[in-house]
């Protein structure tokens, strides 16, 4: 017999937390903020972050985003069969 839950679910906003000061540097990111931290003085002109999925990249990327002035671009999820195509803005 399964127990009912008396776990309370609370109809909370969800707000999007993406600023640098919400981001969680830890010894598994350090290299990654630091790196961040220290635009536009780069040893070279782009940075390729690579992890696992939910490990903080895009959060990282949007730190870098607010920092440098960029603009946010949005592109569609890729597929082999894209990759030789052009680029096209969503």
């Amino acid at each position: 017999m399964t127990r009912p839950s008396r776990q309370l679910v609370l109809d909370l906003p969800h707000r999007a937390a993406l600023a640098a000061e919400d981001f969680l540097v830890s010894g598994a990111n350090r290299a990654a903020a630091d790196i961040v931290d220290r635009w536009p003085d780069w040893p070279l002109a782009s940075l390729m972050v690579v992890a696992p999925p939910r490990a903080g990249k895009s959060h990282l990327a949007n730190v870098w985003r607010l920092k440098s002035g960029a603009a946010r671009l949005y592109a569609r999820r890729s597929t082999k069969a894209t990759w030789t195509r052009p680029w096209v803005p969503c």
